[in-house]
């Protein structure tokens, strides 16, 4: 997903692995962070966005087709090249 092009979206509950369908009625489950399984997953995201944060081509030109090179264009699963429209940096990802 982070290797994709486009905005990476993650909805309410999703970066600690919460089970149920959001619901506004009610708050998030926070209490499975207690889980050795949810706290993973949420360290491996919280790590996971930071990395991402830190290669500004992996998210400056994500809305544009040229934005990524490579078989990125179709099929998300192989190495690519991001690149950066204002900063001209590339990253690849293998």
């Amino acid at each position: 997903m982070m290797g994709h092009a486009g905005k990476k979206l993650l909805f309410m509950g999703q970066d600690f692995g919460q089970y149920r369908e959001w619901n506004e009625d009610c708050s998030i489950d926070w209490h499975l962070l207690e889980e050795q399984e949810n706290r993973s997953l949420h360290s491996f995201l919280r790590d996971l966005l930071q990395l991402y944060k830190s290669y500004p081509a992996l998210y400056e030109a994500d809305y544009l087709y040229e934005g990524f090179s490579g078989s990125m264009r179709m099929m998300p699963a192989v190495p690519f090249t991001a690149l950066s429209v204002t900063r001209k940096i590339t990253c690849s990802v293998c």
